[in-house]
């Protein structure tokens, strides 16, 4: 009975853990998307400007 618990608790901290690292990827895939549409605007803005 305890071994089974034990590795309930084992399969949980790992999901836990997998769910966290994709968060993350995901989101640093969004700043990544957010930086190339703002430098597209900045070059957009310049040659307006000129």
């Amino acid at each position: 009975m305890y071994r089974r618990e034990n590795q309930l608790d084992w399969l949980i901290s790992w999901f836990a853990f997998a769910v966290a690292v994709g968060a993350y990827l995901e989101a640093a895939v969004r700043n990544k998307k957010l930086e190339k549409r703002v430098r597209f605007l900045e070059k957009y803005y310049e040659e307006e400007n000129e």
